[in-house]
C-alpha cells in the first residue's frame, strides 16, 4: 500500500497500535486472573463439600461386619471421573482405606504458575452419636481439575486476540486511506520537478484539514508561480533595454574611430 512507518504519521499510527495491544493484552491479564480467582474458590467449594459427603459416608458405615471392604468401594467410587490422584480414609489416626494413581502427563506452564499441580484438601467430620472422628485426605490434580477452564481462556484469548487485530488493521486502513495517502500524494507532488504551476488534486471535501492544508498549498503555489513569470518577464525587459543601451552607445561611438 506504500504505508512507511519511517513517517511521522507511520510512527504515531505504531505507537498507538502497540500501545492498544499492551492495554487489550494487560485488561485481559487482568481478566483472565479474576475469572481464575473465582473458579479456583467454586474448586474448593465443591471440593470440600464432596469429602465431606466422603467422610459422613464413612462414619454411618460404622463397625460392619463388611466395614473394611465398604471404605474401600466408597473411595473408589468417590475418585470416579474426578480429579482426584490420592484419597486416603482414616478414622482416629487409623488408616481404613486408600487410593492412589498417578497424575497425567501434561503440560500447562500457565496454569502451573497460578496454582501447584497437586492441590491437598482434608475434611474431618465428628458424628454426634460417635466418638470416632473420620478424616479424609485428598489431592487434586490442578491439570484435569481445571482442564475445561483453561481450555475455554485459551479459546477466548484466540478470538479476543483475532478481534483485536481485526480492529487494529480497520483502524490502521482508515488512518492511510484518510491521512496517509493524501500527505503522500502532497508530497510526490512537491517531489516532482515542476514545468507548470503545480496544483494538488484532493478528491475528498475541501472542509478537512487536509482539504484545506491543499487550498493553501495550491494558493501559495499560484502566487509563487505569477511572481516567478513577472520576474521572467522583469529579466527579460530588462536584458532588452540593456541590448539596446548597448547598441546605442556603440552607434555614438563608431563615427568617432
Amino acid at each position: 500500500m506504500g504505508f512507511r512507518f519511517s513517517s511521522l504519521l507511520g510512527k504515531a499510527i505504531g505507537l498507538s497500535v502497540v500501545l492498544s495491544i499492551v492495554a487489550g493484552t494487560t485488561l485481559s491479564i487482568i481478566a483472565f486472573l479474576q475469572t481464575f480467582e473465582l473458579e479456583n474458590r467454586s474448586f474448593e467449594s465443591a471440593s470440600m463439600t464432596e469429602l465431606k459427603r466422603i467422610s459422613q459416608a464413612a462414619a454411618l458405615v460404622g463397625e460392619r461386619s463388611d466395614a473394611a471392604d465398604a471404605y474401600q468401594r466408597l473411595i473408589e467410587q468417590s475418585v470416579e471421573n474426578r480429579p482426584i490422584s490420592t484419597l486416603t480414609l482414616e478414622r482416629d489416626g487409623e488408616l481404613l482405606a486408600t487410593f492412589e494413581r498417578p497424575m497425567s502427563l501434561s503440560s500447562r506452564p500457565i496454569l502451573d504458575l497460578l496454582t501447584p499441580r497437586a492441590i491437598p484438601l482434608s475434611y474431618q467430620t465428628n458424628m454426634s452419636n460417635q466418638e470416632s472422628q473420620y478424616i479424609v485426605n485428598a489431592i487434586f490434580d490442578a491439570h484435569e481439575a481445571f482442564q475445561n477452564f483453561a481450555t475455554n481462556q485459551w479459546r477466548n484469548a484466540q478470538t479476543g486476540f483475532y478481534r483485536a487485530m481485526t480492529v487494529v488493521l480497520i483502524v490502521s486502513l482508515i488512518f492511510y486511506f484518510l491521512f496517509a495517502r493524501p500527505i503522500q500524494n502532497i508530497l510526490k507532488v512537491l517531489a516532482a520537478p515542476a514545468t507548470s504551476p503545480i496544483n494538488i488534486h484532493y478528491e475528498q471535501d475541501n472542509q478537512d484539514e487536509i482539504g484545506r492544508l491543499v487550498a493553501a498549498l495550491n494558493n501559495a503555489f499560484l502566487q509563487e508561480h505569477e511572481r516567478s513569470i513577472e520576474n521572467q518577464t522583469c529579466s527579460r525587459r530588462y536584458a532588452e533595454h540593456q541590448t539596446h543601451v548597448g547598441s546605442f552607445t556603440r552607434s555614438l561611438v563608431i563615427p568617432f574611430l
